[in-house]
């Protein structure tokens, strides 16, 4: 990828400092990044609507953006002591754009997660932003499973973004005993498809066409097919064996016939006096 923004990026860029800040912009979509906006109150009833990762710090009179991607973070500081908010906000905002176009590898468009100040569990990392093993347990039967889960963000009807996740796969304790190899290639196939529909999810974000619907397997197009090879090599192994393993050493251990022989057999006759006992 190119460290120089392209001639769409641009008209973009254009398009957004054509529009101002003094009014909600449509998502727009900068070297590989998607960019949403937000308001942002200055006082006395003053608003600009600033892109997402663009702050405001009222008594410094500056704005700072700040953006996680998959080797780090980018950041930039713009003040305004000497003109309006609006202006030193557009000249952020072109600063900003320019310093994503310096990444070569935007977080959209790889599967390699962005960093994180939240520690990651090792046994359910993928390594891939927005595909999760995620874990539960049947309220009524108390089985354990866990299963494959897509975040996608999605557009409603009236414009606004909302968060879905689409599960792939699951598998409960009870499956995996039965056949534990089956079950863990089945899972690794799963949690391939999974990566698969993320990254055409990404593909849709970077040119700005966010779906409105789930992205599915169906969508999966011959692009995307012929990267699988490299799409699974960005994948954490998940191990189903250590996962179910955990989780039962971490469930109380049940009485023994031992243990349930040495429990008090009057405590009944010592809590409730005999006379509160009736026929």
């Amino acid at each position: 990828m190119s460290n120089e923004l392209s001639e769409r990026d641009q008209h973009v860029i254009d398009a957004v400092l054509n529009n101002g800040f003094r009014q909600p912009q449509p998502e727009v979509c900068i070297a590989g990044f998607p960019m949403t906006f937000r308001r942002i109150m200055l006082g006395n009833n003053n608003a600009l609507w600033a892109p997402r990762g663009f702050s405001r710090h009222g008594k410094a009179r500056a704005w700072r953006f700040k953006r996680n991607h998959t080797h780090g973070s980018i950041s930039a500081y713009c003040s305004d002591k000497t003109d309006d908010p609006e202006e030193s906000l557009k000249r952020l905002w072109v600063r900003a754009c320019q310093k994503l176009a310096e990444v070569q590898c935007p977080t959209t468009s790889l599967t390699a997660p962005a960093s994180s100040l939240r520690a990651r569990d090792p046994l359910l990392d993928t390594g891939i932003t927005g595909v999760s093993i995620q874990q539960r347990r049947c309220p009524f039967s108390g089985e354990f499973s866990i299963f494959i889960a897509v975040l996608q963000r999605l557009q409603a009807a009236n414009g606004d973004h909302y968060s879905h996740y689409e599960c792939i796969r699951n598998v409960s304790a009870k499956k995996f005993r039965q056949n534990p190899s089956s079950e863990q290639a089945d899972f690794d196939e799963a949690l391939v498809t999974a990566a698969m529909i993320r990254f055409e999810y990404n593909y849709w974000i970077t040119v700005g066409a966010r779906p409105s619907e789930p992205v599915t397997s169906e969508w999966i197009s011959e692009t995307t097919l012929a990267q699988r090879a490299w799409i699974a090599s960005h994948i954490q192994p998940v191990s189903l064996r250590a996962i179910f393993d955990r989780e039962r050493q971490a469930e109380p251990a049940l009485p023994t016939p031992e243990d349930r022989q040495q429990l008090p057999t009057n405590t009944f006759s010592e809590r409730v006096p005999a006379n509160a006992i009736h026929d």
